[in-house]
């Protein structure tokens, strides 16, 4: 076999091997992106972006907002999502041998425009952490459009925004 026949069969061997190669990276990508059109229909709709867990669980430890949970605070995520934070917080809960009681729960609310997301939280927080979470902390609305009427730390359990400047007024 002469130079020029050995040169193309292996060009031909490369090319094979690099198409089944792209092949298979071109269908992962569309198996990626029905996924994602699938898991985030709304998203590609309205132009949300939903927290990953690691972040949440990131930005949760970052600001001291679980301490501040167990300690007695409020939270609450008003553009909720799928409920990443919250799921945050239980995911910490767990690592952290807190019991996620009632009254833990009562100080925690989701706030979120579509209904789904919420349904899909419950469903995971009932899969994954054997939670009833309640009802009365979930609520279906836009914030911008439609903020809830009460101020947020009317609550009996929330922490007043303003009190820290309580002393100097």
């Amino acid at each position: 076999m002469e130079f020029y026949d050995l040169f193309i069969d292996l060009a031909i061997q490369h090319y094979q091997r690099v198409s089944r190669d792209a092949m298979n990276r071109i269908a992962a990508l569309k198996a990626l992106k029905k996924k994602w059109v699938t898991n985030n229909s709304h998203a590609v709709e309205t132009g949300q972006v939903f927290t990953p867990l690691a972040w949440a669980k990131w930005l949760i430890n970052r600001w001291g907002i679980f301490d501040a949970w167990i300690d007695g605070a409020a939270v609450c995520d008003p553009t909720a999502g799928r409920g990443a934070f919250a799921l945050a917080l239980f995911h910490l809960a767990r690592a952290r041998g807190v019991r996620l009681s009632s009254d833990l729960l009562s100080r925690l609310t989701l706030i979120e425009v579509h209904p789904s997301h919420l349904r899909a939280f419950e469903r995971e927080a009932r899969r994954d952490f054997g939670i009833d979470f309640p009802a009365s902390q979930l609520l279906a609305l836009d914030m911008i459009t439609s903020p809830p009427n009460a101020e947020p730390w009317e609550s009996p359990h929330a922490i007043n925004p303003n009190s820290r400047y309580s002393s100097e007024q």
